[in-house]
């Protein structure tokens, strides 16, 4: 399978669960991109304050440098074990 993997999700967990249930799991690239809420449309205050706390507490990975914040995706290869 192929997946692409949100880093303004949980990573660590997503890693746990693929690692647990796929036999051969890797990273085959990286891409900085756009949180697409605030790229797409006008994102609820509460929502970028959410993810500023998660960002914050290490559980997502996004930065802030900009008036659309950005957070890094994964290419995730996996074979059925």
């Amino acid at each position: 399978f192929l997946l692409l993997l949100l880093h303004w999700s949980n990573v660590k967990a997503a890693w746990d669960a693929l690692l647990a249930n796929y036999a051969d799991v890797q990273e085959l690239a990286r891409l900085e991109v756009d949180f697409f809420p605030a790229q797409e449309g006008t994102p609820d205050p509460k929502l970028l304050e959410h993810v500023r706390k998660l960002a914050a507490a290490g559980i997502i990975d996004m930065t802030f440098e900009n008036a659309i914040p950005r957070s890094p995706v994964s290419v995730i290869e996996g074979w059925v074990k």
